[in-house]
């Protein structure tokens, strides 16, 4: 019984990563919603091209939040860190806010006029206009699930990798080449409640208490783990090719030890 409440073991361990993912689920929610919430109530006034672009500028902590989620993502899979996943998100967080919020920004641009070509089609037409024009739709569709596939890529790729706004859009697109198919998996895991949200609204609202406890935290987590070889690969190939230390490689003499 005593052993049951000990930090060795396996329950007491799920609880506890049950525990902070919930932590960084809420953490996560905290830093994206407020402002979106606040533009919606003053400027919600349906799917005008005024109001996406907006909801997209107000969307831009996103960025670093997901890189964020990403680096708590990576101290939980790889354990070679000594902090808390709390303080790993908040310095995934702080690093996240430059670079990445500009390019995740006209992401989010990109993203929002895809939303609203699909609401256009197909909640503002009526259902005979709508398969009429189902191959506008089509597109619309692929161009949003590109963007959506780019935009997490991209904010994986800067929470493991720092570099200017052109490397990250030519590094995001070469991982994306390479491992089209992870890629793929990510964008599902990390934007379900979005597709759920477009094609069926009643499931959403039954799943938003999932989504506001935990589903975003374990998303990017298995999203990390997803892409953490491949992208550990071509990180480390770039600083042997630069000859500079890779600085996620641990020195010989403490592997040695």
């Amino acid at each position: 019984m005593r052993n049951l409440f000990s930090y060795d073991n396996k329950f007491m361990q799920m609880l506890m990563t049950v525990g902070d993912m919930i932590i960084l689920n809420v953490l996560f929610l905290l830093t994206v919603l407020p402002l979106p919430i606040l533009t919606m109530s003053l400027f919600g006034d349906g799917l005008s091209p005024l109001t996406m672009v907006l909801l997209a500028l107000s969307l831009f902590p996103m960025g670093g939040a997901q890189a964020g989620l990403y680096t708590a993502a990576k101290v939980q899979a790889d354990k070679d860190d000594d902090s808390s996943l709390v303080s790993a998100y908040f310095r995934g967080l702080r690093n996240g806010f430059g670079r990445i919020a500009i390019a995740n920004t006209v992401l989010l641009l990109l993203i929002m006029v895809t939303v609203t070509s699909v609401f256009n089609i197909t909640i503002l037409q009526t259902a005979e206009a709508a398969k009429s024009i189902s191959f506008p739709l089509i597109i619309s569709f692929m161009g949003l699930f590109f963007c959506l596939t780019f935009q997490t890529v991209l904010v994986l790729f800067h929470s493991r990798f720092s570099c200017t706004v052109l490397q990250l859009f030519r590094n995001t697109a070469l991982v994306f080449l390479l491992h089209p198919l992870r890629a793929i998996a990510m964008t599902l895991l990390t934007w379900l409640p979005l597709f759920i949200f477009l094609l069926n609204l009643n499931f959403f609202y039954i799943a938003t208490p999932i989504f506001l406890a935990l589903y975003f935290a374990v998303a990017h987590l298995f999203a990390y783990a997803l892409m953490r070889k491949p992208l550990g690969f071509l990180i480390s190939k770039y600083y042997q090719k630069a000859g500079i230390p890779n600085p996620e490689e641990k020195p010989e003499e403490a592997e040695e030890n």
